[in-house]
């Protein structure tokens, strides 16, 4: 038997505080327990200003029975050791590595699968993009394809999706490359 999952991505709101939507997401996880409660990226979900409030939510008197909470990150390092770091919190940790040329080819796979056949790519161009994308998380493939078939839509033409994702591919590596650059300013 399947059971909900609830996925937040945010806790902003034009007509509630911060407080008000995490107070919402918990009462509708105890509403739908079991269940799965999937907090994407909560370094950025939490602040200096709702990060209390959310504690007491996650672990204070009112009761999760039945709830799973998930969160993910890509960096952990932001993260206050109240979130990370204690017990019965979030005390199971996973780190994904970044994928290999057999993980990358597949995922490539399974996208270039679902395109028409105007759009398709050769198994060698296939691999070929896996070969480029050393690096490449799988959300930045997700953005290669996204993006590459945005810009395929001005041409329309049979093959130039190989192009535009080659050229991609060096545009999201170098965004990939500022990134780094900014956070390691960031870290400094």
């Amino acid at each position: 038997m399947q059971q909900p999952c609830l996925y937040v991505k945010s806790f902003k709101s034009e007509y509630a505080t911060d407080s008000d939507n995490i107070r919402k997401v918990f009462k509708q996880a105890r509403q739908s327990a079991p269940c799965v409660l999937v907090l994407e990226d909560i370094d950025s979900l939490l602040n200096d200003e709702n990060r209390s409030f959310f504690l007491n939510e996650l672990d204070g008197f009112a009761s999760n029975q039945g709830i799973v909470t998930i969160a993910t990150t890509n960096h952990p390092e932001r993260l206050d050791s109240a979130i990370s770091d204690r017990p019965s919190r979030f005390d199971r940790k996973y780190h994904f590595d970044l994928p290999e040329f057999p993980e990358r080819e597949t995922y490539i796979k399974l996208w270039n699968d679902k395109l028409n056949s105007g759009m398709g790519l050769s198994e060698e161009v296939v691999s070929r993009i896996a070969a480029l994308t050393e690096g490449f998380s799988f959300a930045y493939l997700k953005e290669l394809f996204l993006s590459s078939m945005i810009s395929w839509m001005g041409a329309m033409e049979t093959g130039a999706l190989e192009k535009i994702m080659i050229s991609q591919v060096a545009i999201l590596r170098e965004q990939m490359s500022s990134i780094t650059v900014s956070n390691k300013n960031l870290e400094n």
